[in-house]
């Protein structure tokens, strides 16, 4: 399996647990930064943070359609 989308699942199922320090972790890690406190570019997973933020919009509908 990809990276991108083991991560993806990972995610979706922290997500679905209700893990959500488990899920900031995830997200923090996916946005890696230097001492500095600037993103380090060729290490950053930003695809997986678009993907999780995806899923939340799609659950957020479905649980509004309800």
């Amino acid at each position: 399996m990809p990276e991108r989308a083991r991560l993806d699942a990972e995610l979706e199922q922290l997500y679905a647990g209700g893990k959500l320090a488990e899920i900031l972790a995830a997200v923090e890690a996916c946005l890696p930064k230097d001492a500095q406190g600037n993103f380090v570019a060729d290490r950053e997973k930003s695809d997986v943070v678009h993907d999780l933020l995806l899923i939340l919009n799609m659950n957020g509908k479905s649980f509004r359609q309800r």
